[in-house]
Formats: C-alpha cells, structure tokens, sequence
C-alpha cells in the first residue's frame, strides 16, 4: 500500500507559481530585447541618414551603407543570441 504525502499540493502550488515569475519575466526579457533591437535599428537609420545629407560623396555615401549594413546585422545576431540565452 502506498503512502501519499499530502504537502504534495503546496509544493505543486510553490513550483507552478514560480514557473509562472520565470516565466514572465524571460517575456519581458524578449520584450526589452526586442525594443533595445529597435531602438538601435531606428538609432543608426537616421543617424546614417543625417550623414547622408552632410556628406554627399559617392564613395563616403556606399561606405556608410555598408557600415550601417553590417553594424545591423550584427547587432541582429548579438541581440539575438542574448536574448536566446534560455
């Protein structure tokens, strides 16, 4: 015959409600992740496009494309795997 121990249910209780603070707050880590993404995504294009505007040189005009190209795409990866962490 087994004995069932009946503190089973508090702790059940304890690990759910603990699972659902994780769980939350790795949401709102993604959340800020994302907006940090954003941010630097919107940062660069206008500060690329307000060097545009003072430098109009073709040879400065595609460096800077590729600049901006590049940074994004590693920010892209960086953010990603900080925040794919989990």
């Amino acid at each position: 015959m087994r004995v069932v121990n009946t503190q089973i249910g508090a702790g059940v209780f304890t690990n759910n409600f603990l699972q659902l603070i994780i769980l939350l707050y790795f949401a709102v880590h993604r959340l800020y992740c994302f907006i940090l993404w954003l941010i630097c995504i919107i940062f660069l294009y206008y500060r690329v496009y307000w060097l545009f505007d003072q430098i109009k040189s073709e040879i400065y005009y595609c460096m800077y494309i590729h600049c901006f190209l590049i940074v994004i795409v590693i920010r892209s990866v960086s953010e990603f795997n900080f925040c794919s962490h989990y």
